[in-house]
């Protein structure tokens, strides 16, 4: 009688585990792809702020937009970041120049579209790099889709 009863509870945690090691392993399997979309996300604005880094460092630099975009991809690499998945242009305009501000010497700088400013202003050159990657979960969830594309956009102004 006592050797049954054990056989039987043996028994019931068996099928008890077979019912619950589906849940365990989806749940386990969608926390990690969780945990891989944060990390992904943050690969890309990190790839995206290497480039514009790259850009917003020099007044000379943010001409280079070849140059932002390999130092993205360098950035990117864990990820599989390539040249294709990265844009990055530099932005002319004329601001105001502040009360006791000293006044920019574009004597060394031209921008690629010229840009002449008025008395009382100056020119102000900003980069911008985008960075876009698809991101495939490991396996395909019910009503969730199994690539999301993932796009991040830093702007910085040439220092």
């Amino acid at each position: 009688m006592i050797r049954r009863a054990a056989t039987d509870a043996r028994g019931a945690a068996f099928v008890e585990l077979v019912v619950v090691l589906p849940v365990i392993i989806l749940l386990l399997v969608g926390s990690t792809d969780f945990a891989r979309v944060f990390y992904f996300s943050m690969a890309v604005q990190n790839a995206a702020l290497a480039g514009a880094q790259y850009g917003g460092a020099n007044i000379a630099n943010s001409g280079d937009t070849t140059g932002m975009r390999n130092r993205a991809v360098a950035a990117g690499v864990d990820i599989g970041v390539v040249l294709a998945d990265v844009t990055a242009a530099q932005e002319c305009s004329c601001a105001p120049d502040l009360p006791g501000s000293a006044a920019y010497s574009l004597a060394t700088f031209t921008c690629s579209v010229p840009t002449v400013c008025t008395a009382g202003n100056h020119l102000s050159t900003r980069v911008q790099v985008t960075v876009t990657k698809t991101f495939t979960t490991l396996t395909a969830y019910p009503g969730v889709p199994s690539s999301i594309p993932i796009s991040r956009t830093v702007w910085m102004r040439a220092q």
